[in-house]
């Protein structure tokens, strides 16, 4: 399952709205927080919808002036996201950076472990720091150890972090 959405923390839906102007995403509201759904990335467009929704975060983030999340899953094989706070990248994740590696090469995506941020940062920033320790074992945990999918991964950061889970996992 591929998904793209963007959660503004206690940013009232119209608002968002009103910062999209003519754009015609959806946006929802649940637990506190305001969620941009944008059309789903596929594989033959991933970086140019890459380039679309980190630009829309950051000013949304700005804009709104509030603390925003953009979460990104490919083929329930890749989760990128990343955080802007009032319009300043914070943080940024990448499960698995090689991807869209090479497949002929001698290294392979398992051996390369995801790229993150701060983690205590992004737990402090999200009013978690208590959960710091787990959300770094789901950040860098390999796939087949407790899930087989990247939105179970996207499921439990969102849980440790206080964010609403995605949309299959309520």
């Amino acid at each position: 399952m591929s998904y793209r959405q963007i959660y503004l923390q206690e940013v009232h839906p119209q608002a968002v709205r009103e910062v999209l102007g003519g754009r015609s995403e959806a946006v929802s509201s649940t637990d506190g927080y305001s969620v941009v759904t944008l059309p789903p990335p596929t594989f033959e467009t991933y970086y140019a919808q890459q380039d679309e929704i980190v630009p829309l975060a950051e000013e949304l983030s700005r804009k709104l002036e509030t603390l925003a999340l953009a979460v990104m899953n490919l083929e329930d094989d890749l989760l990128l996201f990343w955080v802007y706070d009032r319009g300043e990248p914070i943080f940024a994740y990448d499960s698995n950076p090689m991807y869209l590696g090479c497949p002929v090469c001698s290294y392979v995506s398992e051996t390369v472990k995801p790229e993150a941020g701060d983690i205590e940062r992004l737990a402090q920033l999200f009013g978690h720091p208590e959960n710091a320790r787990a959300l770094k074992s789901w950040i860098y945990r390999k796939r087949g150890l407790g899930f087989l999918q990247e939105q179970k991964r996207h499921a439990e950061i969102a849980r440790l972090l206080g964010l609403p889970a995605p949309a299959e996992y309520r």
